[in-house]
Formats: structure tokens, C-alpha cells, sequence
């Protein structure tokens, strides 16, 4: 198995997430790297972006994402979120769509411990 990549590390040790860093995440892009991105980076960070996004503005997804407007427009609509990076695994456990920090040991390994978290 690869190593887990120390941007993804040092991501996870956040105590929130922005839907822009769970993109990347998801995507496996380092949002902070240098050089050029293919078109098929930024397809694949777009989708996961706009999956979040969705997720966050949906009406039942508050008590699994726990997700929290930091930016708004000037109508006071949101515009981006922040979520815990444990409310995001047990979502993705609810889901069934792989955690993208889970080499990163701050949260679940698998999906049936995100799961187990949540029942206790």
C-alpha cells in the first residue's frame, strides 16, 4: 500500500475542514502544490467540490456532517463551510464513499468504526 502522503497528515490534524480542502482531499491533490494541474485534477476536484457543497446545503445532512456556513454572500446566503474532519468520515460511512484521510490515524479506519463512533 502507499504511503500516506504528509499533506493529507497535516490536513486531517485540522480541527475543521473547508469544502475546498475536502475537494482536494477526495481528489488527491495537494491544494498547495506548485506547478501545473491537469484538466483532469481540476474535473475531479470540481465533482468531489461540488458533491460537498450539495451535501452541506441538503437538509438532512447537518446531523451527519455537522457542516458550518464561514462565508457568505452579500444576499447572507453561505458560500463555503467548514466540518469537523470526524462528522466528514461518518458521513462518507453513511455514504459508503471512502474517507480520503484515513491513513492519517485522527479518525476511524474503517467505515464500520466511523459507524460504531456514531451509535456510541
Amino acid at each position: 500500500m502507499a504511503e500516506f502522503p504528509e499533506w493529507k497528515r497535516v490536513m486531517a490534524a485540522h480541527p475543521d475542514l473547508t469544502v475546498d480542502d475536502i475537494a482536494h482531499a477526495f481528489a488527491n491533490v495537494d491544494s498547495y502544490s506548485t506547478g501545473y494541474r491537469s484538466d483532469d485534477e481540476d474535473a475531479e476536484i470540481a465533482r468531489y467540490r461540488s458533491l460537498i457543497r450539495r451535501a452541506t446545503c441538503a437538509d438532512d445532512i447537518d446531523e451527519w456532517i455537522e457542516a458550518k456556513p464561514v462565508e457568505f454572500d452579500r444576499d447572507n446566503k453561505p458560500t463555503d463551510w467548514k466540518v469537523r474532519p470526524k462528522a466528514l468520515a461518518a458521513w462518507c460511512a453513511t455514504k459508503r464513499i471512502r474517507y480520503p484521510l484515513r491513513g492519517a490515524g485522527a479518525v476511524p479506519a474503517t467505515d464500520a468504526e466511523a459507524l460504531a463512533e456514531i451509535e456510541d
